[in-house]
């Protein structure tokens, strides 16, 4: 269509970025780790793992989506909850755009560029490339964090 058309926003607050899934589909994220999703018909409130500020959300389907923000902060969308996810960065992320489930690019401050290359996820152990320019320069690192557990670097052959 050629026209917009307003719709009651059930929050206040100030609204980052858009995802739709389908036309029935879709999700919001913003300030204070803010999230509402849309159901075809209103938007309604959905519970966050965060309350953080939230500057980017990308859905890649109905069971998966990710979104980003202050902090690092990541958060992953199952199909049914929002859940945090370890960061291997503590820059605020302000851009996000996924090519499917397992792979997508993440922007942030001071240069901060980080991407998401899972390889094996379904048991809570994320495997990640990341290159972020607050303190690494024109290098790559594999990254393998663990949900819930410190991350661990290990070294790729420098490029």
């Amino acid at each position: 269509g050629s026209s917009w058309a307003t719709f009651v926003s059930p929050v206040s607050d100030e609204l980052r970025d858009v995802s739709m899934i389908s036309a029935d589909d879709g999700f919001i994220v913003g300030v204070g780790g803010r999230i509402l999703r849309w159901n075809g018909s209103v938007w309604t409130t959905v519970s966050s793992p965060v309350s953080v500020d939230l500057y980017s959300v990308h859905m890649v389907s109905a069971q998966s989506g990710y979104a980003v923000g202050a902090l690092g902060t990541v958060i992953y969308w199952d199909g049914s909850a929002w859940s945090e996810i370890v960061s291997p960065t503590g820059a605020s992320l302000n851009g996000l755009s996924l090519i499917d489930d397992d792979t997508g690019w993440a922007v942030g401050d001071a240069g901060t560029i980080i991407r998401l290359s899972n390889f094996y996820k379904t048991s809570g152990t994320f495997l990640s490339r990341i290159f972020d320019g607050q303190t690494v320069l024109t290098t790559w690192d594999v990254l393998y964090w663990v949900q819930g557990s410190a991350m661990r670097f290990i070294p790729l052959i420098k490029t």
